[in-house]
């Protein structure tokens, strides 16, 4: 599962809308960590990146910027464009919620790995919102990636 894309709703904090998201590692059996997306010009990535702001996150480590349309491979006549892949709002799921959800795409191994390495770096700033086992997975995904 890791590196398919599939589009989630996530209810609360600033989000209110499904989002495509990334399964980039998989900390415990069948339980993922997922990052959401967000186009750079939507409203609730500003008031994300605000809330972000107000908590304490620095910019450079709220989120990854990918041009989608060259780093998913789409299906089902979903298109890309560029996007914030938003690393500070990684979030866990059980494989049984994720596969509910459609899958829309699988990202390739450059955008995998420069999320990873984005949360591996914020994992290091905020270590008390990454567990030893999400860090060693984010590890493990990137030490795989080709």
């Amino acid at each position: 599962m890791i590196g398919e894309v599939f589009f989630i709703p996530i209810q609360g904090r600033t989000q209110t809308k499904p989002h495509p998201h990334v399964v980039v590692a998989e900390p415990q059996p069948d339980d993922f960590l997922l990052v959401p997306a967000f186009s750079e010009e939507g409203p609730e990535v500003k008031k994300l990146f605000d809330a972000l702001y107000q908590m304490g996150y620095s910019p450079d480590h709220i989120y990854v910027g990918l041009d989608n349309a060259d780093r998913v491979d789409f299906v089902n006549g979903w298109t890309g464009k560029e996007a914030r892949w938003v690393i500070a709002r990684a979030h866990r799921l059980p494989r049984k919620v994720i596969l509910r959800n459609r899958r829309i795409g699988t990202m390739d191994s450059t955008g995998l790995r420069r999320i990873c390495a984005e949360l591996l770096a914020l994992s290091k700033a905020r270590p008390q919102e990454f567990p030893a086992t999400v860090r060693n997975a984010i590890k493990t995904t990137l030490d795989g990636v080709v």
